[in-house]
């Protein structure tokens, strides 16, 4: 559910029941929901599940969210939190030229391009289709952006970034070419990444 911040506890818990009346009038035989980690929200507040609780909903399962905080500061910022091993492996991968590129639609053909590689060698499909990819950049330049890594013209790597709000950016699809899947790709966009959104606030 997406629920203003401001709404009070009694409004909540009578939002609960109208889902559970729609529910009971449509025949449904229950309702399954993943609530999104608190930092998400603008105003963090337990009210939404307590109101589940109340109404009769019971936790199946708890999902391990990793949050990784963003040092602010000078480029670098990834330092602080990657391996000495990983840190090596991001300057040699600048030192044999791989760039990043961060950017919006006029990325997703390259982006497409790891993508589909990804999840052709994993053999599961990706929660979204490139028709949504495409759909989700064009309504959303500024909130989905695309960080891809290139050696010459070819995508070795790249990811899809949500910017949740202005403390929460989500990566989505981190993926691999497999042709160059010994390129540290991955690496080296994960310490852009973290520098870009640093710098951001």
């Amino acid at each position: 559910p997406a629920i203003s911040p401001y709404l009070s506890t009694k409004d909540i818990l009578e939002l609960v029941a109208a889902l559970q009346d729609y529910a009971r009038d449509q025949g449904w035989a229950g309702i399954q929901m993943v609530l999104p980690p608190s930092l998400y929200q603008l105003v963090p507040s337990d009210t939404l599940e307590f109101a589940l609780y109340f109404q009769g909903f019971r936790l199946t399962n708890r999902w391990l969210c990793p949050v990784i905080p963003i040092a602010a500061g000078a480029d670098g910022r990834y330092l602080g939190l990657f391996r000495d091993t990983h840190s090596n492996r991001v300057r040699a991968g600048l030192r044999k030229r791989l760039r990043v590129v961060e950017g919006g639609l006029d990325q997703l053909t390259p982006f497409l391009s790891v993508y589909e590689d990804t999840y052709q060698r994993h053999g599961v499909p990706p929660t979204h289709s490139a028709a949504e990819i495409a759909d989700l950049l064009q309504r959303l330049p500024d909130r989905v952006r695309v960080h891809l890594v290139f050696l010459d013209a070819s995508p070795v790597a790249g990811m899809l970034v949500f910017l949740i709000n202005p403390r929460v950016a989500y990566t989505f699809y981190i993926c691999v070419s497999t042709a160059h899947a010994r390129e540290p790709g991955s690496v080296v966009a994960f310490a852009s990444l973290i520098d870009s959104l640093g710098a951001q606030g």
